[in-house]
């Protein structure tokens, strides 16, 4: 017997039964399971492992951001990740649905009955201004609770902002930076920095230097931050590290009417060295507005 089913395209789709068939009755199907992710576009999400080669794994994990390298670190022991494997990336259409970025990624050669570890690449950058405690300190567990989901699985990178100094008498500055420097341990010392406010890392399997700069640090040609940046830069290869990016919180162009020429002073006294060393591109905050500039060099 043959039916014939009309589809809303106006195609038709012929189904042959089958002879001699079982008493078998196959039961209608369930409801059909939809499931959103609440992750950030940034989070890696359906992550699959298959096989590649005989001594290669293929990692696969897709992003709603389009813009996340396809990067995976992996090691021998859990928190040591000193291999790392870059892979493409894709996506795709289907009528009105279009894919996340499909990232694919080959790790190896790998030794046999050995167990391996890894991790995708993926870094909160967030320039300043973090719980809004404004020296009410209760307000920082708040936060921190707030954001542990998140937190706890990925790197976040933070550098100070206005709201982080939390000083009753601004005039002296009295304790400064006290909750920030306590709770929000960053990696300054690594980078031969003297100060948590201002510090440098590498991300991306080293094809990327971060520096994360203190705009309520010192930073005129005699303070240890700008002596800081100007070592830290001196020491980078660009051909080795293609990408430079800089973090501040005050923003040193801005035509938002909010806290205009906040950032000037700073700007006078770094800016140069950032342009010598062919910086990428600088984040920053404060303005609560989105404001993009394109380079005009």
């Amino acid at each position: 017997m043959t039916q014939v089913w009309p589809l809303a395209f106006g195609f038709a789709v012929i189904v042959f039964s089958g002879v001699g068939a079982s008493a078998y009755t196959r039961p209608p199907p369930g409801r059909i399971l939809t499931v959103k992710s609440s992750e950030s576009d940034s989070q890696p999400q359906q992550v699959r492992i298959s096989i590649a080669n005989s001594d290669q794994m293929r990692i696969s994990w897709i992003t709603k951001d389009k813009n996340l390298p396809s990067l995976v670190e992996y090691g021998k022991t859990p928190g040591v990740y000193d291999s790392s494997a870059s892979g493409e990336s894709t996506s795709y259409r289907f009528f009105f649905y279009t894919s996340g970025n499909i990232h694919h990624v080959e790790i190896g050669p790998l030794d046999a009955n050995t167990t391996y570890y890894y991790r995708y690449y993926d870094i909160l950058l967030l320039a300043g201004d973090l719980s809004y405690a404004d020296s009410q300190q209760p307000l920082w567990d708040s936060f921190a609770l707030l954001v542990q989901p998140q937190a706890s699985r990925r790197p976040w990178m933070v550098t100070q902002g206005n709201h982080e100094i939390e000083s009753l008498f601004p005039i002296f500055r009295i304790h400064p930076f006290a909750a920030y420097n306590a709770r929000w341990r960053m990696p300054f010392e690594q980078s031969s920095s003297t100060s948590n406010l201002f510090y440098s890392f590498d991300a991306a399997g080293g094809e990327a230097h971060v520096l994360m700069l203190g705009s309520y640090a010192e930073y005129g040609v005699k303070s240890q931050q700008y002596k800081w940046l100007k070592a830290d830069l001196a020491m980078l290869d660009r051909r080795k590290t293609p990408w430079l990016l800089a973090i501040v919180h005050a923003p040193w162009y801005n035509t938002n009417d909010a806290h205009q020429r906040e950032g000037e002073g700073m700007r006078k006294n770094v800016e140069k060295l950032l342009f010598d060393a062919k910086v990428d591109i600088v984040f920053g905050g404060h303005v609560h507005a989105y404001e993009r500039f394109v380079s005009l060099v």
